[in-house]
Formats: structure tokens, C-alpha cells, sequence
């Protein structure tokens, strides 16, 4: 509503502007208005000013006294500028060198010139003040210097203030009188086809030339503005500005202007009127609408003021009775968005008296319900992980464009030195070496010395060359400082002869490890080489480590030169139960650590097989095993077919002799074929075969078994020591081991006992012990007063008493719990162990955490790097609720499968059974089975378990902000996020729901994305379908489903519950 009295001046206000609009038709016609229509109001304001400054400009010049001013606005309107601002930057230097000579010299009086030219003069006078400058005189008759000869005209018949020109002062005023006149010609010269040169003597002229140039400059200012106008039209190519110097279209193009803006105010008048009678049409097009309603509509639509005062008041007056009743409603209003239910409570009840004392301690209650749910917002969990996550991909994101960036620019770096002899060398050099191929043949060595030869031309363009020590020796000429720095690998593989390398780079880095299998030296005569040491070597210290000796290698003769070795115990290969083997008979001084981690559905790391009817035959290199092979290659195909083992590659180490590793393969052959074992990389041989390589999962074949009831031979040697760590730490996931004989068998010095022993049983319990304390002695002190102490506890490894709280939690559910765990110099608070599994808890409290928060953070995602999966709890959160603050790492321990040690005997024999039903194996699963009863548990129901589409509200009301944020949550849930326990759950539902309790394999993951609520595709839905396939494996192994073939693959349904796990 337009208030009371303002209606007669917006009424008149439409009046004045419709006159004016009126009035501007005329300049509507203009040929560019439609263009102007498009500039905005600001642009058009802006476009206005320029011209208008450019009109006053133009009209302030014509009024001038110069009958040449109104030139100048002209020609520089038209744009021709250049010639005037040449006029004026020439007329003021030389008006400002005039000024400074007259000051310097004053009024002079110079007589003798008369028809001499001035040029010449002043040169003959320049000439004749140096020579006298220089400290020479006039002379005389004919011994005057030619210069004074030139200028003896000056000395005889010119005079400056009545004084003769034979002093250095009096030349000076000459010179300066000269010049003076020299450029007074030049003005008159610059505007004589502009106007006559003003009256008077020099000394006159000058200001009379600066009034001039201020004319320029001012009319100069047109130019300006004319080009702010032009900006100001950058981006609207459509409007044309007009010829700036006929002022009658200029004022055209300024009344359009004027017409439009016009237009638009006389618009914004009307839409005033016209809103207001929108607004009260909804209102009138009603049934029950107030007569004052049409009455308002009418008085606005004729602009009849009276009539609309009077109306006005009349709503005024019924406003006020209403006043009382909106308040009342308000309130109410904001009472029950606020608090819903009391606002009901209170309308159902509000007779009752105890309302009045309910309110008067309303404020402080309220103040009690908003901390309380602060409180609960500030323990949302996932908010900083959900910080971190975007953090994260930034990150990642920074760091992919980096990695690109330096790859590019390593690229271009190489690219630049590689010019076309240098790219010729290098293909000549790729050439040659196909040619030497096994190294024989009439030609080879030319071909060595054509690869030695390209290779000379090509090296430097190639920042790093990686071949074997052979090629090395074949193709590259040998001479010192060839390479800048050499790094071998595998050193201790390699004998004394790479000592060589250390003449052909500057620097050299040998990578080896001691306890590995060292070089064999078949066929060499020790004698032979100590006698050709004694010889030739005879002055080189320490000879005797190159000798071809078993215990001598490269990497040993670096330790010997170098001092002790960098030490690398980061180990990423193996699961941790893998290479523990290898840290108790290898690294027992500095063991490797384990970095390497692993995800829910891993394999057992370790597996040991007892052949209970194995035996041996043969002897030395010949020995061999016939039931121990043939268990293990029928492992080996079971494994094929597992899913478990999906895309996994295999080998087989025999740690006796070669024979055992060909009659394995022989089988292999014959049970999987030559297509599956290379598919799966899967090779057969020995420890030495397989040093410096890895696989998936390897078979160890211990071939020995005992004799007549004869224990085994025991092998304790340095050499089997080595072997048993190669061939025990080749495996990434999984290490098989098949022994016929038992631990009774083997003697306990002996390798293959402790190996047996350590497959048998990889498991570490937990200690009583904490550090210095006892687990007892520590829960004692957690309930004294000292524990009040801020800071590290005394003889534990705990940083606070929060995480000794925690641990207690943890530990009294049966989990192993290693507080303080190391990891690469970096330490974890607590690390919750499983038999398959391990979960790293950070305890963020006040005393330890507040001030490293970004610390802990940086660390957390270095670990995380590793394979860590980190869980955190915070102390605030923690001292509110425990049990409720530890929920979600109970269902994490849970998820991950890491469970309480009274359970890993059981579990450790289940994972021994059979995991696949009698019918899926033998093949006689038929689609006629599929209407057999199956008499199974049921899912959970819905109400129960958070198994649907969105967890189900509790009926605590102090808990309902929880359970809508769980809900929003669970809706915004996407694919890569489901847990593995939602996939298997939705698999099971959507089994039950579909005919016989089966569908096809092919059409399962668009099901389970049906049954979960979820939408993907692309390279995410193909992520999500690998998850489907192996969780889909995880409930095979169970025994919850079959695979079997009709005339498409298809799953079908067996037990119908699973747990969350």
C-alpha cells in the first residue's frame, strides 16, 4: 500500500514525466535509438556526461577571442589531434628555452649583424669562446689561429652592450642573443599558416605563445572525452557514436539519450500503479475480499486522491482491532516452529496454572536446550572428515597437476637435448643390441662395438640409462666418469666383477642386502683365483674380497669401502604375518617394518599344509616329493577357480633342489594349462629363481619328509638362512607352505622347524605388560587421584588418561589393544589388532592434541598413505557419552573384521573349512533345485537394523536432532561410501524378493543399486560393480549364495541372514 498523502505525489509525479515524455518523441525517431535501448540506465548516464562535457568544451572554445579557436575545436572533434598536439609540445620548448636564456642574459644591445646569417654567426662565435676557453689568445697578423681568422669579424665589428666580442663573457651574451632569435624564427615559422605572430619584441611574444597553448590544451580536453565516450561503448559494437564536430547531430544523439531515459522513468512510474493494482486483483478475484479492497483498487486506477485517503483510513481504523490478534498469532507462530510440541501442550492445556511457573523459568531452560544441541553439532563426526575429504582431493588434485607438470617438463627437457644425431645414435644403438641378441655369433662383437659406438653419440641425451650388468659390459665403452652416478640393485646378486662401475661414474649407490642369496660360483677353482690375486693384485688393498668366493659380492665389498650401509627398513611388499618370518631368523637386530596394509576381504597371510602321506626320493639336486606336489598343484587350481583369487598371480618355490619345481609344473600344466599359468605369472623354481621378483601369493614346497622314522637332516647354514628369506618373503598376500614333515620331524636349530612352527601359528597375543606397569597396576592408578595430572604417565607409553580410559574400554570387549604403536618414527595412540586386520584410534583430547591438531593430521594422512585406516574419538565427546561416543567403533571393528581374541581359535579353524557347498563344487546344482524349500533365518526387519535406505528414528525425543541428521546423511549417501555390510545385506533382500529366490549375474549390480536407492554411472558405476563382485565372493565363501549356470550365469539365494560385518 502506497502510504496516506504519498498517492498525490506519485499522481503528480506520473503527470510531470508524461508531459516530458511527450515532449521527446521527436528525438524517439533518432536513427540509433533501438540500438541505445540495450545500454543499461548507468552506461547511458555515463555516455551523457562525456558528451555533454564535450558540447561545453566546444562552446567555450567558440566563444574565444582567436578567430582560429573555432579551428581547433573542429579539426581536433574530427580526431585530427596529432597536428596540434605537435603545435603545442613544440611551441612550449622552445617558449621555455627563450624564458631561461633572456633570464640568464637580460636586455642586450647587438650591433654589427645586420644581413649576417644568425646560424653562422653563432657557430664562429661558439668556436671562438672555446679556443679562449682553452686558454689561448687572439695572435696576430698572420700567426691568428684559422679560428680566430673565421671569427675576426666578431672581435672588429660586432659589440654586445657596447663591448667588443674578445672576452668569454661577452661571446656567451652573443651566443645566447643568437639562439634567442634563432627560435623566436621558428615560432613564427610553426603558426604562420595559423595566425599572424604577435606584436612586439621577443620578450613580448612569449606569454602571448603560452595563452596560445592553453587554448590547445583545452580544446584538447574534447579528445578526452571523446574517447571516455568510446570506452564506455567497448562492449556494445551496435551503437554509433556521432561526427563530434557538427554539434547539431552530437545534440541529436544527446537528446535520444534524453528521450530514453525519459521513457524509463515515465515506465517505473506507471509499474508503480500497476503492481499495486496486481496485488490487490488477487485479493478482488477472491470470494471473500473487503469491499474497502475494491475501493482502494478503483481510487488507484482513476488517481483518485480523495477517494483513496478516505479508503485508506477506513483500513487504518480496522488495522488497529487486528493489531492485538497478529501479535497474539505470532507468537504462537514462532513458539511452535521453535518448540512444536510444547507450543501443543500449551494450546491443549492452557488453563493449567503450572504454564505460569513453566514460563517463568522458560529462558533458562532454553538456554539449556540450545547448549545441549550445540553440544550435539559439535560432536557430528563426519563434519571434519568430511572437511578432510575435500582437503584431501584438493590436495590430490594439486598433486596430479604437479606430477603432470614435471613430467612435461622432464620430457621437455630430454626432448631439447636430443637432437637428430643424438635420436639417429640412439635408434642405431637399439638396432645393435637386437642384433647381439643371445651373444653369439661370427658378427657379435662388431655388433658390440657398433652399440659401444652409438651409445658414445647418445648417452648424454638420455638423463638415465636402466639395463643389466651384462649390457652394461656389452654396450657401453668403458672410461672413467662416463656416468655422473651409478645405482645397481640387487647387489648382493652380483659378484665382484661390477667393481667395475665404480671407474665408469663419479658416484655409485649399491642396493643389496646381506641376507639374501649371494652368487654361485659354479666350475671357478678357488685355488686357481687366489693364485692370479697373488699376481696381479698383489698392491691393491683388501684383494681378497674380489676373489669369486661364496660369501664375496658386490654389495659386500661396498660395505667393506663404504662403511656401514643405509639402512631401508620400510618394507611395503608383504602383509605384516608375512615378513615377520623373515624378521626372526633375518633382521633380528633392525627389523624390517611392515607398511604394508590390507582391506577387509584379504586372504589369510599365512597358510600351512602338513602332507601327512608325503614322502621323498631321490637325492641332492634330484630330491622330490610326489604327494606334496601333487597337493599343491591341486591347491593351486582350487585357487584358480576361487574368487578370492581373482586377478592374483602365483609361484611355487621349491626349497630343495630343481627336481620338485619341474615336477610341479608338469602337474600344473596338466591340471590349470600353459594359458592359466601365464595368465597368472606363474612360474616354478627356487629361492634363487625368484630374488629380486614377487607374486600374489606363493607356494613353498619343503620336499624333505623323514625316513624310516629318522628325523630330517637339520640345515642351520648361513646359505639356508638365506634361501628360507628369499622364499618366505616373496609373496605380497598370501604364503602357502606344504611340509611333510612335523615339527617332531625337524630339529629345533634347524630352519625349516622354525619355519613350520611360524606357519603353524603367526598369531602375537597380548602382553599383561604396559611398559613399565602392569595392565592391573595401570587400571589401579586410573581410578586414583594422581591420574588428575596433565601430561605423560609415568612408566607407560600413554600420552594422557584419556587414551588409558579408552584402552580400558577397548580391552575389557576382549580386543588387543598396542598402545603408542611405532610406524616408520611415527607413533599411533592405540592400534586394535585382529587375526586379519588392524584399526589405528586417535584419542584427541585437550592436554595432547589441541596444539598439534594440523600435526596429527599431516601424520594421520602420511599413514594413511601406508594403508592405515584411522579412527577418532574425541575426549568432549567421549566424557559426555562413552558408550555412546564408542558406538561407531564397535561397528568399525565389526566392518573390518577385527575381532576379540577369545574369537581368533575359531575363527582360524573356520577359515580352514571348506568354503563351498557339495553342490556348487561338483557341479550337479541344477535350476530344478530352485524349488526346493530353504528353510533359513530371514533378514532382520527394517525397524530394527539401519539395513533400509535411511536409519529409522529413535523414539527418545532427546535424540531426535540425531536421527534427522542420520537421516539427511544416509540420503546423501553415495556408492563409493555404502559399506560392505549394506552390499551384502541389499544382495540377500533383493535374492529374496526375486523369483525362486535367483536372478542373473549379469543384472545384480543395477538391482543392488535399486535396493540401496543409489544412481551412478560410467567409471563409478564400474567401481561400484567390482565392490558387488567381491562382496558378492565374500557371501559364496560364507555359504549364503550359489553360483551356478542355466543359460546365463545366475546367483541364487541359500541362507537369507547375515550379520553386519
Amino acid at each position: 500500500m502506497i502510504p496516506l498523502n504519498e498517492l498525490s505525489r506519485y499522481v503528480n509525479a506520473e503527470k510531470k514525466i508524461d508531459l516530458e515524455y511527450k515532449k521527446t518523441n521527436h528525438s524517439r525517431n533518432y536513427p540509433g535509438y533501438s540500438k541505445l535501448c540495450t545500454l543499461n540506465r548507468e552506461k547511458r548516464d555515463i555516455l551523457k556526461l562525456k558528451i555533454e562535457e564535450v558540447l561545453l568544451i566546444q562552446d567555450a572554445i567558440s566563444k574565444h577571442l582567436y578567430p582560429w579557436a573555432k579551428k581547433v575545436s573542429q579539426e581536433i572533434s574530427g580526431g585530427q589531434i596529432q597536428s596540434w598536439k605537435n603545435i603545442l609540445v613544440s611551441t612550449i620548448e622552445q617558449v621555455d628555452i627563450i624564458d631561461r636564456l633572456q633570464k640568464e642574459t637580460g636586455n642586450l644591445n647587438i650591433i654589427g649583424l645586420d644581413g649576417k646569417n644568425l646560424q653562422l654567426v653563432g657557430d664562429h662565435a661558439n668556436a671562438l669562446k672555446k679556443h679562449l676557453e682553452n686558454g689561448k689568445r687572439l695572435g696576430f697578423g698572420p700567426f691568428r689561429a684559422r679560428v680566430v681568422k673565421d671569427g675576426l669579424y666578431l672581435v672588429k665589428l660586432v659589440k654586445v652592450n657596447e663591448k667588443n666580442c674578445t672576452s668569454i663573457p661577452v661571446l656567451k651574451q652573443l651566443i645566447s642573443w643568437i639562439q634567442i632569435s634563432i627560435r623566436s624564427k621558428k615560432l613564427t615559422d610553426l603558426w604562420k599558416n595559423i595566425t599572424a605572430p604577435p606584436s612586439g619584441d621577443v620578450a613580448q611574444q612569449c606569454p602571448i605563445y603560452r595563452d596560445r597553448c592553453e587554448l590547445i590544451k583545452h580544446a584538447m580536453l574534447i579528445h578526452d572525452r571523446i574517447e571516455d565516450a568510446r570506452k564506455t561503448l567497448n562492449d556494445c559494437p551496435g551503437i554509433h557514436l556521432p561526427a563530434w564536430h557538427q554539434q547539431g547531430e552530437v545534440q541529436a544523439f544527446l537528446n535520444a539519450i534524453d528521450a530514453l531515459n525519459v521513457e524509463d522513468d515515465f515506465k517505473v512510474a506507471q509499474h508503480i500503479f500497476e503492481s499495486l493494482t496486481e496485488s490487490l486483483a488477487i485479493f478482488t478475484n477472491s470470494s471473500n475480499f473487503h469491499p474497502t479492497t475494491e475501493q482502494i483498487k478503483e481510487a488507484i486506477t482513476n488517481r483518485d486522491i480523495a477517494l483513496y485517503n478516505s479508503t485508506y483510513e477506513s483500513l487504518v481504523y480496522l488495522n488497529s482491532n487486528a493489531n492485538s490478534l497478529a501479535f497474539f498469532n505470532e507468537v504462537i507462530n514462532r513458539f511452535n516452529k521453535c518448540a512444536p510440541k510444547t507450543c501443543k501442550n500449551f494450546n491443549e492445556s492452557y488453563s493449567n496454572s503450572e504454564w505460569k511457573n513453566r514460563f517463568t523459568e522458560f529462558e533458562s531452560a532454553w538456554g539449556w536446550a540450545k547448549t545441549d544441541c550445540w553440544l550435539v553439532e559439535m560432536s557430528d563426526k563426519e563434519r571434519p572428515d568430511r572437511i578432510r575429504q575435500e582437503l584431501e582431493k584438493s590436495i590430490k588434485s594439486e598433486k596430479n597437476a604437479l606430477k603432470n607438470l614435471a613430467a612435461a617438463k622432464a620430457w621437455q627437457f630430454c626432448m631439447k637435448n636430443m637432437g637428430e644425431k643424438e635420436r639417429m645414435d640412439l635408434v642405431a644403438w637399439e638396432n645393435a643390441i637386437k642384433k647381439i641378441r643371445g651373444g653369439h655369433g661370427k658378427k657379435v662383437e662388431f655388433w658390440r662395438e657398433e652399440a659401444r659406438e652409438r651409445m658414445e653419440g647418445c648417452r648424454k641425451s638420455i638423463p638415465a640409462w636402466i639395463m643389466p650388468l651384462y649390457q652394461v659390459v656389452q654396450t657401453v665403452r668403458v672410461k672413467q666418469s662416463a656416468f655422473d652416478v651409478a645405482v645397481i640393485d640387487e647387489a648382493s646378486q652380483s659378484g665382484p666383477i661390477g667393481i667395475f662401475l665404480r671407474y665408469i661414474a663419479d658416484k655409485i649407490i649399491v642396493v643389496g642386502d646381506d641376507e639374501q642369496i649371494t652368487p654361485v660360483y659354479v666350475g671357478v677353482e678357488l685355488e686357481q683365483a687366489h693364485y692370479l690375486m697373488r699376481k696381479y693384485l698383489f698392491d691393491i688393498p683388501y684383494a681378497s674380497a674380489l676373489l669369486p668366493a661364496r660369501e664375496n659380492s658386490l654389495f659386500s665389498e661396498a660395505r667393506l669401502h663404504f662403511g656401514d650401509p643405509l639402512l631401508l627398513t620400510e618394507h611395503f611388499r608383504c602383509m605384516p604375518e608375512i615378513i615377520q618370518f623373515s624378521n626372526n631368523i633375518s633382521y633380528v637386530k633392525d627389523h624390517l617394518i611392515p607398511l604394508r596394509q590390507y582391506g577387509v576381504d584379504r586372504l589369510e597371510p599365512v597358510r600351512s599344509v602338513f602332507i601327512k602321506n608325503g614322502y621323498r626320493k631321490g637325492s641332492s639336486e634330484s630330491i622330490e616329493n610326489q604327494p606334496e606336489a601333487e597337493a599343491l598343484a591341486a591347491q593351486i587350481a582350487e585357487c584358480c577357480e576361487d574368487h578370492a583369487y581373482s586377478g592374483k598371480t602365483f609361484g611355487v618355490i621349491s626349497l630343495m633342489g630343481n627336481k620338485q619345481a619341474e615336477l610341479i609344473n608338469s602337474l600344473l600344466l596338466k591340471e590349470i594349462g600353459a594359458e592359466k599359468m601365464e595368465e597368472r605369472r606363474l612360474i616354478c623354481g627356487r629361492p634363487y629363481d625368484f630374488q629380486g621378483d614377487e607374486r600374489d601369493v606363493m607356494f613353498l614346497s619343503m620336499v624333505d619328509a623323514p625316513q624310516d622314522g629318522n628325523p630330517c637332516r637339520k640345515m642351520s647354514d648361513p646359505d639356508t638362512r638365506r634361501r628360507f628369506n628369499v622364499a618366505a618373503s616373496r609373496a605380497r598376500d598370501q604364503l602357502w607352505l606344504f611340509h611333510s614333515a612335523s615339527l617332531n620331524d625337524l630339529k629345533k636349530d634347524c630352519y625349516r622347524y622354525r619355519l613350520v612352527q611360524y606357519c603353524m601359528n603367526p598369531a602375537v597375543m597380548q602382553t599383561e605388560e604396559i611398559g613399565e606397569t602392569t595392565i592391573t597396576e595401570l587400571r589401579r592408578s586410573a581410578h586414583d587421584s594422581s591420574r588428575r595430572k596433565p601430561g605423560k604417565i609415568s612408566g607407560t607409553p600413554f600420552d594422557s588418561w584419556f587414551e588409558v580410559d579408552v584402552f580400558f574400554k577397548i580391552i575389557d570387549r576382549g580386543y588387543r589393544v598396542l598402545p603408542q604403536y611405532p610406524v616408520n618414527e611415527r607413533r599411533i595412540d592405540l592400534v586394535v589388532e585382529g587375526l586379519y586386520g588392524r584399526l589405528a584410534v586417535e584419542c584427541d583430547g585437550d592436554e595432547a592434541h589441541m596444539d598439534r591438531w594440523e600435526d596429527d593430521q599431516i601424520r594421520q594422512k602420511e599413514l594413511e598413505r601406508y594403508g592405515w585406516t584411522f579412527w577418532r574419538v574425541r575426549g568432549g565427546d567421549y566424557y559426555r557419552d562413552p558408550d555412546k561416543a564408542l558406538e561407531e567403533l564397535w561397528e568399525t571393528l565389526e566392518r573390518l573384521k577385527i575381532t576379540p581374541r577369545y574369537k581368533w581359535e575359531s575363527e582360524k579353524d573356520q577359515s580352514k573349512k571348506q568354503e563351498t557347498s557339495d553342490a556348487y563344487t561338483s557341479g550337479e546344482y541344477t535350476e530344478a533345485d530352485e524349488t526346493e524349500d530353504i528353510e533359513k533365518e530371514t533378514i532382520e526387519d527394517v525397524s530394527e537394523h539401519k539395513t533400509e535406505k535411511g536409519p529409522q528414528r529413535k523414539k527418545d525425543e532427546t535424540d531426535r536432532l540425531d536421527s534427522v541428521l542420520g537421516y539427511i546423511q544416509a540420503l546423501k549417501k553415495r556408492p563409493e561410501e555404502t559399506p560392505p555390510y549394506e552390499i551384502q545385506n541389499a544382495v540377500l533382500k533383493l535374492l529374496k524378493k526375486c523369483p525362486n529366490h535367483s536372478c542373473t549375474l549379469k543384472s545384480l549390480t543395477s538391482r543392488v543399486l535399486k535396493e540401496l536407492g543409489l544412481a551412478t554411472r560410467g567409471n563409478p558405476r564400474l567401481e561400484f560393480e567390482k565392490r558387488v563382485m567381491r562382496n558378492l565372493s565374500v557371501l559364496w565363501r560364507k555359504g549364503y549364495i550359489l553360483e551356478y549356470k542355466a543359460k546365463n550365469k545366475r546367483v541364487k539365494l541359500v541362507d537369507l541372514s547375515i550379520n553386519k560385518s
